[in-house]
């Protein structure tokens, strides 16, 4: 594995952590991927799209 792409595993796993976090703090799927997908500067898409890569792989904190 690459250096960028280790670097790129590890800000998917920050996203993912953080979709996570606010949605066991109560928000809706819709609100979390938004929030976390301003607080990143990422698209919702991508959200998504890290969100399944994060399930697949079973990634912390699940």
């Amino acid at each position: 594995m690459t250096a960028f792409d280790q670097r790129q595993r590890t800000f998917h796993q920050r996203i993912f952590a953080a979709l996570v976090t606010a949605q066991d703090a109560g928000a809706s799927v819709a609100e979390s991927r938004q929030h976390v997908a301003e607080r990143f500067g990422v698209t919702t898409e991508r959200v998504r799209e890290v969100e399944q890569e994060g399930i697949e792989k079973q990634w912390p904190p699940l």
